[in-house]
């Protein structure tokens, strides 16, 4: 019901009452009846009355205790004040989100119902809705297209490293291209003998400047903090992308055409300067190997067409692994892609132990 208050705001009252175990199990989630509105489950005591002003700041009631299904049926958080909408916190006080809109929906990112909540409501944190509650639908479509959430986030956290090099300005240690070398060794029979059947059929496809471009497309991340990794990886799996890895126990790793690690820039490549362009030589030649490694991922990646898709493909397979009763080390080393990429370095007795399989005659290629 709407009223005017004592300060002449408009106000939305807002009915709660305390869920039974039966009402919950009964729903996989609340149901809103009305905008920015009112949940309505069995009661397990006596109804307790909450009001609010729209933009859900309550003004009689408390919802300390067990009361913490607050303003649009939301988890209220009393340490904080914050309302809990799945993909990131309100704060009612201010009428803002916390953090970043994770679909980067409209222009004001950090906007509660476009700043307008008697119009508009949002479900999730993700997008203001009008006529009725917004799915997930289009949170999916932004998630999995190449230039969607995976991306966005991933540039994001590229930004905190100390430096993005390009691929194409990486040299080896006689001053040539490290990816038109690259290219050579891919393109090579024992190259394209190790290469998934996408991969292969992605790089044959291509003419040797095509395939050069199309190595030189990755950048390389240095100096990056783990910490900033393993809160990004978190935030991914809030949006729903299911990293399955360990940062910390990787020399580098790479999604969505970057590659990162926690290496210095000067630890593994020198900056040259010749004519008007600034040039990185590779330091040593495992480094070089563990570029490659990583630039494989990226053209299996592309061989797929859809990069979201391929971490997702990598994620189900080390999951499937993992049920088969692998261990995390085995499920990781016998997945299709770093069975891929190993082949191309760098040397790794691991790999070598679990790639060579006497039942199906596949053995590790030192390259």
């Amino acid at each position: 019901m709407m009223t005017i208050n004592q300060a002449g705001l408009m106000t939305n009252r807002l009915q709660l009452t305390q869920p039974s175990a039966a009402g919950l199990k009964a729903r996989k989630s609340p149901r809103l009846t009305r905008r920015c509105g009112a949940v309505s489950l069995a009661p397990l005591r006596a109804n307790r009355r909450y009001h609010y002003d729209v933009f859900g700041n309550n003004y009689t009631g408390s919802l300390a205790g067990s009361n913490s299904l607050g303003y649009a049926g939301k988890r209220y958080d009393p340490a904080t004040s914050f309302y809990d909408y799945g993909f990131r916190d309100y704060d009612s006080t201010t009428g803002r989100f916390t953090t970043v809109d994770p679909i980067r929906d409209g222009y004001n990112w950090y906007a509660y119902c476009n700043n307008d909540p008697v119009i508009f409501f949002d479900l999730w944190g993700l997008k203001p809705a009008q006529d009725k509650p917004y799915s997930l639908d289009a949170y999916e479509y932004q998630l999995r297209t190449n230039n969607g959430l995976l991306k966005q986030a991933v540039e994001e956290l590229a930004h905190k490293g100390q430096d993005i090099i390009p691929y194409s300005s990486l040299l080896d240690n006689n001053g040539k291209s490290a990816t038109a070398r690259f290219a050579n060794a891919l393109t090579s029979e024992a190259g394209l003998s190790v290469l998934q059947d996408s991969t292969r059929a992605y790089v044959t496809n291509l003419s040797r400047t095509e395939l050069v471009d199309s190595l030189n497309k990755a950048n390389l991340v240095t100096g990056i903090d783990m910490n900033d990794v393993s809160n990004e990886i978190d935030r991914l799996n809030r949006m729903g992308v299911n990293v399955q890895f360990d940062p910390t126990k990787r020399d580098a790793f790479s999604i969505s055409g970057y590659v990162f690690t926690s290496e210095n820039t000067n630890s593994i490549v020198s900056q040259k300067e010749i004519g008007n362009q600034t040039y990185y030589m590779i330091n040593d030649e495992e480094t070089m190997r563990l570029l490659y490694h990583e630039d494989t991922h990226y053209q299996s990646a592309l061989a797929t067409g859809n990069e979201y898709q391929w971490f997702e493909n990598y994620n189900n397979e080390f999951q499937k692994n993992l049920a088969n009763g692998m261990s995390k080390d085995k499920a990781y080393y016998s997945l299709s892609d770093e069975r891929e990429a190993y082949s191309f370095g760098p040397y790794n007795s691991e790999a070598e132990t679990n790639f060579n399989d006497p039942k199906t005659g596949d053995k590790y290629i030192k390259w």
